[in-house]
């Protein structure tokens, strides 16, 4: 009996296991449609690309935030309610960045 419990811990760590890399496979697989899409995005608006963040020494995550941020400004400018949303990504940004 003990054998068995043992055999299920095992494949049930393997199937959480099997299931996070799934997941995770999954996430990259979301990213490299949006880079995909920052690509055609800046490829459209002849964004030049030679400006690198690699200076600033900024971690993914807040290079994530970083382009989180522009992309909603650059969305804003659209929208009537600029005003309040530069605002909130003001407090959004000022947070992250501490």
């Amino acid at each position: 009996m003990d054998h068995i419990q043992s055999v299920l811990a095992q494949l049930k760590q393997y199937l959480h296991t099997q299931n996070e890399v799934v997941r995770l496979q999954a996430e990259v697989d979301e990213l490299n449609i949006e880079r995909g899409y920052l690509l055609q995005w800046q490829s459209e608006n002849n964004v030049s690309v030679s400006a690198s963040l690699d200076k600033y020494k900024l971690s993914p995550q807040k290079r994530w935030t970083l382009w989180l941020i522009w992309t909603t400004l650059a969305s804003a400018g659209s929208d009537s309610g600029i005003g309040s949303s530069c605002c909130s990504i003001s407090k959004f940004a000022h947070e992250a960045f501490r």
